[in-house]
């Protein structure tokens, strides 16, 4: 890219990374590696998900892989196996990998202390030079901007809870997290759908807890939250914040991924705080200072307000 930009009229100097989602994750990967030092001057990632496996979980997994496929675990023997036979060999991994047997207290229990991760099958690892263990303490020092949906995966939640399960989960989240609990059901108001306190706690494991992680260890780092909903359902999900982002309400997918009720004032908003960053390395609002303050994108538009209290409420509960 810095080879390439002036090409187009750009900065080699004033590269800006971003991306959402695991794309979100391999931004913070490079802002974490001292590999990528100096190739950037700011990060912007959106709901991103990252959890890069320690050396040792990396070396069982795919000693396991190995296995599968039926080769020794070193590059070589790699190079010689089709692309389809690692994926089908992932798929199984996958499938060894997936908690089975689990009753709804073990399961509610089990999301409570979710730390980061989604699958493991595939993805970054520590290793010298390329992604220090602790990776949040060294971050790039660069401005970071970073945040989420307010309901990431939470309608995801009924995949994890059986039918007869959600009633077990919630006596299981009240007797583990007390008040907390009272904060994820505010944060759920008027969407008490079965399974949704699931949901919305692997939402935190995954998103919204680490996004408060780093932005307490990185000095430089503005947060964002958006809860502007879908009225079908009254949840901020994965991915509804793209199309604000780019500000491209018109476009035909749009309404299938967000619902039929749009904000254009919202996403001009959002799409020139982007533009901003990109161009000036900051926003528009105050850096996180540990008080909680970020902008908060609501259906009537945005503010500098509280966010992230049931995170913040929930990391303090797990440290004692």
């Amino acid at each position: 890219m810095r080879r390439s930009i002036t090409a187009f009229g750009g900065d080699p100097d004033a590269v800006t990374i971003a991306g959402q989602s695991a794309g979100g994750g391999s931004v913070l990967a490079l802002a974490a590696s001292p590999a990528a030092r100096g190739l950037f001057r700011g990060v912007i990632a959106v709901s991103p998900a990252f959890a890069p496996a320690s050396a040792a979980e990396a070396r069982e997994l795919t000693d396991r892989l190995a296995a599968i496929v039926g080769v020794h675990n070193d590059r070589e023997a790699w190079q010689g196996v089709d692309e389809e036979v690692i994926l089908d060999a992932a798929a199984q991994l996958e499938g060894e990998l997936a908690p089975s047997g689990l009753t709804p207290e073990d399961r509610g229990a089990a999301l409570i202390d979710v730390d980061y991760g989604t699958s493991r099958s595939f993805g970054p690892s520590v290793e010298d030079g390329i992604i220090p263990e602790n990776w949040i303490a060294d971050l790039a020092d660069v401005p970071l901007m970073i945040g989420s949906t307010a309901h990431e995966f939470t309608s995801f939640g009924h995949v994890l809870v059986p039918p007869d399960g959600q009633d077990r989960i919630d006596a299981t989240v009240r007797e583990r997290l007390g008040t907390v609990a009272d904060l994820i059901e505010r944060d759920l108001a008027g969407t008490a759908e079965a399974g949704f306190i699931a949901g919305q706690l692997l939402t935190i494991g995954i998103f919204r807890g680490p996004v408060v992680d780093v932005a307490d260890a990185h000095e430089r780092t503005w947060v964002y939250d958006y809860r502007v909903p879908d009225t079908r359902t009254g949840l901020a999900e994965h991915c509804m914040d793209v199309p604000a982002i780019f500000d491209c309400l018109d476009h035909p997918h749009v309404a299938h991924t967000c619902g039929p009720d749009v904000y254009p004032d919202v996403a001009a908003d959002i799409h020139a705080a982007w533009v901003r960053f990109i161009r000036e390395g900051e926003p528009g609002w105050q850096p996180w200072n540990r008080d909680g303050r970020a902008r908060v994108w609501r259906p009537d538009g945005g503010e500098v307000a509280a966010a992230y209290a049931t995170e913040r409420a929930l990391r303090e509960r797990q440290a004692r």
